[in-house]
C-alpha cells in the first residue's frame, strides 16, 4: 500500500497559523463538541476546503464520526451499507503514516485484474461521493496522543477536481498536519468522555513541546533554568517554547499563559511531572 501515498510538496509554505500552538488555543476554548466542530470547520474553510471529517481509526469503524461536516445523507449511506468493512482508504490510513489522496487508492483498486467485493465496494464509494460533488479527498493519518490509537483527518473541496484539490493542499499541507494533531490533543484533553466514550482520562498524555515546558513551570517550584534542566533542553529552547505559548494564547506573561492553559485544559496540575528520563 505504500505505493498509494502521494506526499505533497514539502517546500510549500502556508501563510496562516504558522506558530505551533495557534490551533491548540483556538480549539481548546471550545465550549462543547458542536462548538469544536464549528471551530475546526472555520479553520478548514480558511485553508480553502469546504468540508472535513475527523475520526479515530478503530478496528471496527462502525459508528458515524462526531466531528464531520460531510452531508448527513452521505454518511448515512456509507454506514447503512457497511462500506467501512472494505473501504481501502481506511486500510491505507491504518497501515501508513503518510498523507494520501483517495483518488490514488481508487486508481490502484480499479487496476485490479479481478472483480471482488472490495473493488465493488470502492466503486460504490467513488460513485456515491461524486454524486455529492466530491471528486477527491486528502487524508492525514497520525498517531494519537491517546497511547496506541491512530486518528484520521480528511479534507475535501466540493466541486473541485483532483488536480485543484492537490493544488490547494500543496499550499497548506503543514497546517493540515498541525490541525490534525491539535484536534487529537484537544479531544483527548477536553472531550474524552464524549468523543471516545471513556470516562477515564489517560494519566500520561504526551504534550506538544511548548506546552510541556509550560506544564513543568506550572507544576513545579522551579526557575526557567531549572525547568530546562529537568526537561533536558537548553534555557534558550525553554524560553522560545514559552514565547510560543504566550503568543498563541495572547498573553504577555508566563503566569497569564498558565492561567489560560489551565482553563482551556491544555495543561493540568500534576504531582508527577515528566522529566528527561521519561520515555
Amino acid at each position: 500500500m505504500h505505493a498509494l501515498v502521494n506526499s505533497p510538496d514539502q517546500a510549500s509554505d502556508c501563510t496562516t497559523h504558522r506558530f505551533e500552538l495557534g490551533y491548540y488555543a483556538k480549539l481548546a476554548s471550545a465550549s462543547d463538541l458542536n462548538d469544536l466542530k464549528r471551530r475546526i470547520s472555520n479553520i478548514v474553510q480558511r485553508l480553502g476546503f469546504s468540508d472535513f471529517n475527523y475520526q479515530p481509526l478503530l478496528a471496527a469503524q462502525s459508528e458515524r464520526p462526531i466531528l464531520s461536516t460531510l452531508p448527513a445523507t452521505l454518511l448515512d449511506h456509507y454506514f447503512s451499507k457497511r462500506l467501512y468493512f472494505l473501504d481501502m482508504n481506511l486500510q491505507c490510513a491504518r497501515q501508513n503514516s503518510d498523507p494520501f489522496y483517495h483518488s490514488s487508492v481508487h486508481d490502484y483498486v480499479a487496476k485490479a485484474p479481478f472483480k471482488t467485493d472490495t473493488t465493488q465496494c470502492m466503486k460504490t464509494i467513488s460513485e456515491t461521493n461524486k454524486n455529492y460533488g466530491y471528486y477527491d479527498f486528502y487524508s492525514i493519518p497520525t498517531n494519537s496522543h491517546n497511547n496506541n490509537q491512530r486518528v484520521l483527518l480528511t479534507v475535501t473541496l466540493r466541486g473541485a477536481s483532483p488536480m485543484d484539490l492537490k493544488r490547494i493542499v500543496a499550499e497548506c499541507s503543514a497546517d493540515l498536519q498541525l490541525l490534525c494533531e491539535a484536534i487529537d490533543f484537544v479531544t483527548n484533553q477536553r472531550f474524552a468522555a464524549d468523543f471516545l466514550g471513556d470516562d477515564t482520562r489517560k494519566k500520561h498524555v504526551i504534550n506538544p513541546k511548548p506546552l510541556r515546558v509550560l506544564n513543568a513551570l506550572a507544576n513545579n517550584d522551579l526557575t526557567i533554568n531549572q525547568v530546562a534542566e529537568k526537561l533536558c533542553i537548553s534555557v534558550v529552547t525553554a524560553n522560545q517554547h514559552l514565547k510560543t505559548v504566550r503568543k498563541s494564547l495572547g498573553t504577555q506573561t508566563n503566569y497569564a499563559a498558565i492561567k489560560l492553559a489551565l482553563r482551556y485544559g491544555l495543561i493540568h496540575h500534576s504531582d508527577n511531572e515528566d522529566d528527561c528520563s521519561t520515555p
